[in-house]
């Protein structure tokens, strides 16, 4: 995630956007606050969690379970954001998952 982040940074310099995200944090002293215990706690909390179910259930279960992320976006993208859900999207989600599945379950 460091590397991620000063990548990104750099090309927000080199595009000339680099003081944008300061500026912005600085006007919403509340909303920064959020951003950085989000940030902080997300990460955390989501392996944390992912090593406890591998520690108290199978590899292949427990990956299953991970990777259904996709699943419980799709959702959300249609009923919180109304956007329209592509068979495309529906479809690789399940294929994704079912690829999950079968490495880990064999």
């Amino acid at each position: 995630m460091l590397a991620a982040t000063v990548v990104l940074w750099a090309v927000s310099l080199l595009a000339g956007h680099g003081g944008r995200p300061f500026a912005a944090l600085r006007a919403d002293r509340r909303a920064a606050m959020v951003i950085v215990a989000a940030t902080c706690i997300g990460p955390v909390a989501g392996v944390l969690l992912s090593l406890v179910a591998i520690q108290h259930a199978s590899i292949g279960i427990a990956s299953t379970l991970m990777s259904l992320t996709p699943i419980m976006i799709l959702p959300l993208l249609y009923w919180v954001f109304h956007e329209r859900v592509s068979w495309r999207a529906l479809g690789g989600t399940v294929l994704a998952l079912a690829g999950v599945a079968i490495i880990f379950l064999l």
